[in-house]
């Protein structure tokens, strides 16, 4: 085998360097790209379908997201309801009694029904309840947020915020998920979803889960996110009871979903036409 000396040697062995470098180079290029073409992917995993008008003033929407950092994939649910077209009111199952979401919008002649806030072991609600201007239960004293309708417009406020002065219907529960378009701080912990929504044009949206649990700061970053970005545009949102109570029901003129719980709710939001 011929042995290179000198000049030739040192020629050849910086040549072979910048090769390597380059090639080495090539492939961070490369895994970059890659990585980058990762991150635009999972990002555009968040694209949910558009809106399904399932109704005058009712539209559904399906979003599909990656539920926490060990993965999973959860589904939202989501009815978006116009109130210049239709009223939302708090329906109740009766003292002590619980109901499905499916049994109160049935009983009540309702399109639509989400449950509703928490409620104690002999299933009577905590915090404040008000329908059709009657107060039902206080007002309770804890950093959650308070839904209401008030000359048939939807806002969620602090509890300290709360003015009963005209409100029609309220329901409080907490915490809140964004407020004024930002995502509020929230805790780690992950669970079956149920929530509403107000976006910019004063539209109410109710959300249910279903799937692998999902963290409540992932859950809030798609509801405040622009729809350009797979989100919900939701300039508020409230959380509400979870976990085995979460549950929806829609039988509108376009769509029959049926979301059961594991349980029946003492009280949950209904929808009726005007």
């Amino acid at each position: 085998m011929k042995r290179m000396r000198g000049s030739e040697g040192r020629q050849s062995a910086a040549g072979w360097l910048g090769r390597r470098g380059a090639a080495l180079r090539g492939c961070l290029l490369a895994l970059l790209v890659l990585g980058g073409l990762s991150l635009v992917l999972s990002a555009r995993a968040l694209r949910p379908a558009g809106w399904r008008a399932v109704g005058e003033g009712l539209a559904y929407r399906v979003v599909h997201i990656t539920a926490s950092d060990a993965g999973g994939r959860a589904t939202l649910h989501v009815l978006r309801v116009d109130p210049r077209r239709y009223r939302i009111r708090l329906v109740t199952a009766g003292e002590g009694a619980t109901a499905t979401a499916q049994e109160m919008a049935e009983r009540h002649g309702a399109v639509a029904a989400i449950n509703g806030g928490f409620f104690d072991e002999r299933f009577r609600p905590l915090g404040l309840r008000v329908t059709r201007g009657r107060e039902l239960r206080p007002l309770r004293q804890a950093d959650w947020g308070v839904f209401l309708i008030r000359a048939g417009k939807a806002a969620i406020v602090h509890t300290r915020d709360y003015r009963p002065h005209g409100v029609e219907e309220a329901l409080q529960c907490g915490p809140r998920l964004v407020v004024n378009g930002r995502v509020t701080r929230l805790k780690r912990q992950s669970a079956r979803r149920a929530c509403l929504g107000i976006d910019r044009q004063g539209r109410v949206l109710m959300v249910v889960t279903e799937g692998a649990d999902l963290d409540a700061t992932r859950l809030a970053r798609v509801l405040r996110a622009p729809e350009a970005e797979g989100g919900l545009a939701c300039r508020d949102a409230l959380n509400l009871d979870g976990g085995p109570s979460a549950q929806l029901h829609v039988a509108a003129r376009g769509l029959h979903l049926r979301l059961p719980g594991t349980w029946g709710v003492p009280d949950g939001l209904a929808v009726f036409p005007r």
